[in-house]
């Protein structure tokens, strides 16, 4: 048989095996590999060993890799936080308690689900009045030092960070206004946090063909965790609205959760003077997520009280200085 050379570092039976079990787009996904070349070694094996199929899965168009995250576990622990709009000079208790859970946790995993950056500066919106908007660079100094400060809570964990649509505001601006410079370094995300790796969502597969999603936003409105959990078909936890929920939902194939996760920062906070001082149905926290042996344990929530006091795990709990 003509030798084909990848990346996989499986032998024959292996590749065959893995081919079956996950597909070419799978094994794409998997090894960083063109999904041509996937399609060519399985045409160079057939001549040896016939028929090389993947019965079980049908195949999708499965978006690049920048775009989705695809994991494999059944034993994960994840931090989640969202929608911090870090301000300069600004630091609130539900980052304080992150960074001190981080710590005690030491979680496998720490997902920021979006808008860490508020770029009021970049934004379509024009400004109320006379209002203060904070230069995007003083923006950029605070995300910048409030995320080096949960990377050494945690060193060994894996960092990453699901892009939410204000902090899309940075790339989209330049792309809009000077397309020219375009693969110039400083002109995208990960060139000012090259610590985290940056997607769109994070699919993390486990059990028994389980699946759980992470992403910024999906459904809007009060309902927005029922929506996602009831129209995805799958576990799913989402930042945007600044509600915080686990909406459970049973049917024929078991129990899944649509979660909300709140916002990271107060919701009084400069950053939001755009609600006119009006009431606000938001929840300064963020969540805890588990896996064990294959399992995907009732999602734990922390909840900011007041200055300085969490709850977490049905105690309430002050920020350590």
């Amino acid at each position: 048989m003509q030798e084909y050379q990848d990346k996989t570092g499986l032998n024959h039976q292996e590749w065959i095996a893995e081919f079956r079990k996950i597909g070419a787009s799978g094994m794409a996904r998997k090894y960083d590999l063109n999904i041509r070349n996937i399609y060519k070694k399985r045409r160079l094996l057939e001549a040896d060993h016939g028929s090389i199929s993947n019965p079980n899965k049908i195949e999708q168009n499965i978006p690049a890799n920048h775009v989705r995250k695809e994991i494999d576990a059944d034993n994960l622990v994840v931090i989640i936080g969202s929608d911090a709009h870090y301000q300069l000079n600004a630091v609130s208790t539900a980052h304080l308690a992150f960074v001190e859970l981080t710590k005690e946790l030491q979680p496998d995993m720490i997902i920021l689900n979006g808008d860490m950056i508020d770029g009021a500066s970049i934004s379509r919106h024009p400004p109320r009045g006379w209002e203060y908007i904070p230069a995007l660079a003083d923006e950029m100094d605070a995300v910048q030092l409030r995320l080096e400060e949960i990377e050494k809570a945690a060193p060994s964990a894996q960092r990453i960070w699901t892009i939410g649509n204000h902090d899309s505001r940075f790339e989209s601006r330049l792309a809009m206004q000077m397309p020219e410079m375009r693969g110039l370094t400083g002109t995208r995300l990960e060139d000012f946090f090259p610590s985290w790796s940056i997607y769109m969502s994070v699919h993390i597969n486990f059990g028994n063909l389980q699946k759980l999603v992470v992403k910024h936003r999906w459904n809007g409105g009060v309902h927005a965790g029922y929506n996602n959990v009831l129209k995805g078909g799958v576990n799913m936890v989402t930042g945007h609205t600044h509600q915080q929920e686990c909406k459970p939902f049973t049917d024929y194939t078991g129990t899944r959760y649509g979660v909300q996760l709140g916002t990271m920062q107060e919701p009084n906070a400069a950053a939001f003077e755009y609600a006119e001082d009006s009431p606000k149905n938001w929840v300064s926290g963020f969540a805890v997520i588990t896996i064990r042996d294959g399992v995907l344990l009732m999602p734990e929530f922390v909840r900011v009280h007041k200055p300085g006091v969490y709850e977490f795990q049905g105690d309430l709990r002050e920020i350590h200085d």
